[in-house]
């Protein structure tokens, strides 16, 4: 199995992490939206990956549950990286910035993400940032 955690840096392994995902699944044109979620562990953060038919930007119910798609690499656990010693809003600002960056590249360019209406970004309990 691909080995997430060989780089030590944060942002190489959320990119690392993305890039498989994008890569290797292929979910329904019926997704429209997607969320990079954030939650708060006894050990750190997870950050999680989901995909919904319906998008709502003045309700967030649309991001909860399991969603209408999971990956089969749903969850990337940051507290083995340096993202475990920040409080939470740094946490979700950092996860905000390499997720802008992504989508920046070739990758996404060819991904199914870049024909989503929106992707947010946010913690489950908190508010989702719209990114796209």
């Amino acid at each position: 199995m691909f080995n997430l955690y060989k780089k030590k840096n944060s942002k190489d392994i959320f990119n690392d992490w993305l890039n498989q995902i994008v890569s290797n699944e292929n979910p329904d044109e019926e997704i429209i939206a997607f969320n990079i979620g954030l939650i708060e562990t006894g050990k750190g953060y997870s950050t999680y990956f989901m995909g919904a038919k319906k998008y709502d930007e003045n309700d967030s119910d649309w991001a909860c549950g399991f969603g209408d798609y999971t990956p089969k690499i749903k969850y990337l656990d940051l507290s083995k990286t340096e993202l475990k010693k920040l409080p939470w809003n740094e946490v979700q600002n950092k996860i905000i910035e390499f997720s802008k960056e992504f989508m920046n590249t070739k990758t996404y360019e060819n991904s199914f993400l870049q024909k989503a209406k929106a992707i947010t970004v946010g913690f489950d309990d908190g508010d989702l940032i719209r990114i796209k």
